[in-house]
């Protein structure tokens, strides 16, 4: 072998060494990076399963709530019909009120006028 074709073997070797070198410097960052996926993954499904546990007692918690506001709107239905049944008594009680009171100035009036008659027009 000719110097110049060892000068050229020695400058790939050092070339070749350069580029294993960075290969194998990759090679320990992607072990790094992409060595733990199974713990990773694992990690992720125990996040999510807490995450879908808290939608689950929140969609409870709403259920909840969606059943007290109905028992609500029942109370509320029942109570609106309570009141008109008291707007309607209480309509009719003062339109007997107002009869009553009818009825009373006429007897008393008439009392009143056989009172008269009898002190004046008896006799």
């Amino acid at each position: 072998m000719t110097e110049d074709q060892k000068i050229i073997l020695e400058t790939m070797k050092q070339g070749f060494e350069a580029v294993n070198q960075r290969f194998n410097e990759i090679e320990e960052n992607f072990d790094k990076r992409f060595n733990n996926l199974e713990g990773r993954f694992d990690t992720l499904e125990g996040r999510f399963d807490k995450l879908e546990f808290r939608v689950d007692t929140q969609d409870d918690r709403l259920g909840k709530f969606e059943d007290r506001f109905d028992r609500l709107e029942i109370r509320h239905d029942k109570l609106d019909e309570h009141l008109k049944t008291l707007t309607v008594t209480l309509t009719k009680a003062t339109t007997d009120i107002d009869w009553i009171k009818r009825i009373g100035l006429g007897i008393g009036g008439t009392i009143l006028l056989y009172i008269l008659k009898q002190v004046f027009f008896s006799g």
